[in-house]
């Protein structure tokens, strides 16, 4: 009865009761002579820990359960949780590793050591476990994701593409196109329909390849993307028939469809299919572009637009860095910053003013998250963009901006684990931590390379661009 109470009060964050239960079942005089009912109570409290931001607590309890009851892995599983919550990725390797040797068949094991593998970088030990989950279960759906992932973050793109169609199955709330004309597999055709998917940064970097499709044989194109990006689109590609995302055009527009995130499996088959990326793809509005610069900075300095923060709810933080350390980073002579970050940061750069003495501009009026536009007017002003890895990185490659993006320890897929050169984006320059959260060593990098860089109107400098992008 005391566990059954305990864990509705656990349910309901009501953490108090819930531990005056579990302790009442598990010390003293009430305790419960019952061992079910005493292991049961040990995790329910072990998650409560957890819960509260009792890390320690937790991690011993479950050390001393699994000392006394060997042979049981849910003691390991929660360590395992646990250490990688707490970023200590070995330690939940570790764990995961006994569980394995415990119940070898294990999918959820297999899937949660892959997973803390891929994060330190191991990714071929994380992709052996992937492959031994789905030689057990074939369809196992995220398993088969998390397998394309880091076949992708390998560059061994002709399995990681194939592996990255499950992705329909891993991610059901995504919107897709329903219709019965059929998917596109790289034949010639007279009229295609692109469908956006997934953010604006991935519709940015997968429209990158738009160009290429003539050559294919595609004669006119339809795309469904984000509103927010048509009038960069509409003057890129002004043969493109632009659509919202939500719109379902008449079937009898084209032959057949493709989601954009499907064209990579066409074109980019191998790491040499990659030199076929260009360095412009998306044209600015030219006249604001060159306003903004002549508001921002004198001729003779270097414009550096900055970006330090990501929104994405399961890995922004680990992609973000503090203000003020990239700005400090990037304090030279002859050097003015502006701000291309979304949302409402204004209280973050008063704050860095205040405490640091450094100076962010920011465009009065322009509205980085929805005037899209804008935000590619005031990259292309810029001589050079430093930004960690969020849309406006993939806004600033389309546009052929010379860009400096840092990267965490292990980054997304689209980055590859080593190298200084993007694939997708020739503009594109990577500077990685050496160390999971240390972000002192590509800081280092960037201001030793900005310090070396010509300056504005030198040869290398440069400038806005001025022509519009090849067909």
């Amino acid at each position: 009865m005391h566990y059954r109470h305990a864990v509705h009060f656990l349910h309901k964050r009501q953490f108090q009761a819930a531990e005056t239960l579990l302790r009442t079942l598990l010390e003293g005089e009430t305790a419960t002579s019952d061992p079910l009912e005493r292991k049961k109570a040990q995790e329910a409290l072990a998650v409560l820990f957890a819960m509260t931001q009792r890390e320690a607590e937790a991690i011993t309890l479950l050390e001393a359960m699994q000392a006394e009851h060997p042979s049981d892995t849910s003691a390991l599983y929660n360590l395992g949780k646990i250490h990688t919550q707490l970023g200590d990725l070995e330690a939940a390797i570790g764990a995961y590793r006994k569980a394995m040797a415990i119940e070898p068949e294990s999918l959820l094991f297999h899937n949660n050591l892959g997973n803390a593998l891929k994060a330190t970088g191991q990714v071929e030990e994380a992709v052996a476990c992937f492959q031994a989950l789905l030689a057990r279960k074939s369809d196992h759906i995220r398993g088969r994701w998390n397998l394309a992932m880091a076949l992708l973050l390998l560059g061994r793109f002709e399995d990681g593409w194939t592996a990255y169609e499950v992705r329909w199955q891993a991610f059901p709330n995504w919107k897709r196109l329903a219709t019965s004309r059929p998917l596109w597999q790289g034949e010639p055709v007279d009229t295609l329909l692109l469908w956006g998917e997934q953010g604006v940064g991935d519709q940015l970097m997968f429209a990158s390849l738009l160009p290429e499709l003539s050559a294919r044989g595609v004669q006119q194109l339809l795309l469904l993307i984000d509103p927010r990006l048509h009038p960069l689109f509409r003057r890129s590609f002004p043969s493109i028939q632009l659509h919202p995302l939500n719109a379902t055009p008449e079937q009898s527009l084209y032959r057949a469809h493709a989601p954009l995130g499907s064209l990579p499996r066409q074109l980019r088959p191998s790491r040499s299919s990659f030199q076929h990326s260009r360095r412009s793809v998306l044209l600015p509005d030219l006249q604001r572009s060159r306003s903004f610069r002549s508001s921002m900075a004198p001729a003779d300095r270097v414009l550096c637009g900055i970006a330090w923060h990501s929104a994405n709810t399961e890995y922004g933080e680990s992609k973000s860095i503090a203000l003020q350390a990239l700005a400090k980073a990037l304090a030279l002579p002859g050097v003015q910053l502006v701000s291309l970050q979304y949302g409402d940061v204004d209280a973050q750069i008063q704050q860095v003013q205040q405490e640091a003495g450094l100076t962010v501009l920011r465009p009065p009026g322009l509205d980085c998250t929805q005037d899209l536009d804008g935000l590619a007017a005031l990259i292309a002003a810029c001589d050079l963009v430093v930004s960690i890895s969020n849309t406006t990185v993939h806004l600033a490659g389309t546009l052929g901006t010379e860009t400096w993006v840092l990267l965490e320890h292990v980054p997304d897929w689209r980055w590859g684990l080593r190298g200084t050169a993007s694939l997708w984006y020739p503009s594109v320059s990577l500077f990685r931590q050496q160390r999971a959260g240390d972000w002192s060593h590509p800081l280092r990098q960037v201001r030793q390379r900005l310090r070396s860089r010509p300056p504005r109107g030198a040869a290398g400098g440069g400038s806005p661009p001025s022509t519009c992008p090849g067909p």
